[in-house]
């Protein structure tokens, strides 16, 4: 088989050795001949407060790494070092391409405007997508040390939707049920959160919701936990129409289905693997793939646009 790139890097915890990190490697291997892994050692880790409390010690996470490794490529493909600086290697000329999160594809960026200041060829960059639980949620280490799912986003805790309190009682039913055709595995809970109060420690919702209810369009807002929107609407036909039928509870439920699936297509087309799982940008990391200019949005293979 031949691959495109002799060579690919990346580096990570790799806490709680889950599907998004599988996928960041799978994808990395499907690219490069060899790949080169950077493991976090301790003293990195305790230094970033997001990720120090409570992750794996450096050998048991390498042992981890080193055993799905072994069972899933030859030895000849990859190696593993430890990782002292959060940069990496990524500074080093020799170095073709780099693989990284859609979270992390930001700090590749700034590296490839560092390499081009001091006259090195820029990184090829993969930037592998996220990988979304039933609870349409990313998964994450940090929300395996917290017990709210496994390493394959199974969810354990209900599910808690945050409304307004003053939000109309039909619309708020009719949009937990449409929830719980979204998310069928996990349990469904309703909290009276309004989206401009802040949430007390450990009781914040998984999901805000917001819905404005105008004469002729209706608009749900929702912002996941980690501070991520997804928006949808719908309109009646013609200018000035109205919605008339919404008064039906059969219509409400139909609308609230329609608005809330809207709102999480991508996340539903990236998790049936419907979306490439990911992108590569080659040479200038300000442009796209394509050749087209990019300044402040970049493509997500999840479907979105996060870097804003």
């Amino acid at each position: 088989m031949a691959f495109a790139l002799p060579l690919i890097v990346l580096g990570g915890t790799f806490d709680r050795l889950h599907a998004g990190h599988k996928r960041l490697l799978t994808e990395s291997f499907a690219r490069a001949q060899k790949v080169g892994i950077g493991l976090a050692v301790d003293a990195l880790v305790a230094k970033s407060p997001s990720k120090g409390l409570g992750v794996t010690p450096f050998e048991e996470r390498e042992a981890l790494l080193k055993t799905w490794l072994r069972r899933s490529y030859p030895g000849s493909r990859w190696y593993v070092l430890a990782l002292d600086h959060p940069e990496g290697k990524i500074h080093e000329p020799e170095i073709p391409a780099l693989a990284v999160s859609e979270e992390t594809f930001p700090a590749a960026v700034r590296a490839n405007k560092w390499r081009a200041a001091h006259h090195m060829d820029p990184l090829t960059l993969v930037v592998v997508g996220r990988v979304y639980g039933e609870d349409l949620l990313p998964i994450a280490s940090r929300r395996i040390r917290a017990g709210d799912i496994d390493g394959e986003g199974r969810r354990f805790r209900p599910v808690v939707l945050g409304f307004a309190p003053t939000m109309d009682p039909g619309v708020r039913a009719a949009l937990v049920e449409a929830w719980k055709r979204l998310m069928p595995g996990p349990q469904i809970r309703m909290l009276d959160a309004p989206a401009t109060a802040p949430a007390a420690e450990g009781t914040a919702p998984d999901y805000r919701v917001e819905l404005e209810r105008g004469r002729s369009r209706w608009t749900i807002t929702v912002t996941d936990r980690d501070g991520a929107v997804l928006e949808a609407s719908v309109a009646g036909e013609g200018a000035g129409a109205t919605l008339p039928t919404l008064t039906s509870p059969i219509s409400l439920r139909a609308v609230a289905a329609g608005l809330l699936a809207d709102a999480f297509a991508p996340r539903l087309l990236a998790r049936s693997g419907a979306l490439p799982p990911s992108v590569v940008i080659e040479g200038d990391a300000a442009r796209w793939p394509g050749g087209g200019r990019w300044t402040r949005k970049v493509y997500s293979p999840s479907g979105v646009f996060p870097y804003q």
